[in-house]
């Protein structure tokens, strides 16, 4: 059964691309993805003490994509 008090472990994947000087200008494009697959998970599962019977959760990231666009001046 599942124990809120244990969080199994997970592999993640994430990608980086990085390319640098592009065409001989000072500077680069970086691109990324995390969490590719989608995998739904938690972070954290917190009994609460007063008895209620309740119990809450962390749920992790989304998968996400960006770029990131560098340029060096001097």
């Amino acid at each position: 059964g599942f124990d809120p008090s244990h969080l199994p472990a997970l592999t993640l994947l994430n990608l980086n691309v990085n390319w640098a000087d592009i065409g001989g200008l000072p500077g680069g494009v970086s691109l990324f993805a995390t969490n590719v697959t989608k995998k739904k998970y938690y972070t954290s599962i917190n009994g609460l003490s007063a008895g209620l019977g309740i119990e809450t959760a962390t749920a992790g990231e989304p998968r996400m994509i960006g770029a990131r666009v560098k340029v060096r001046f001097g």
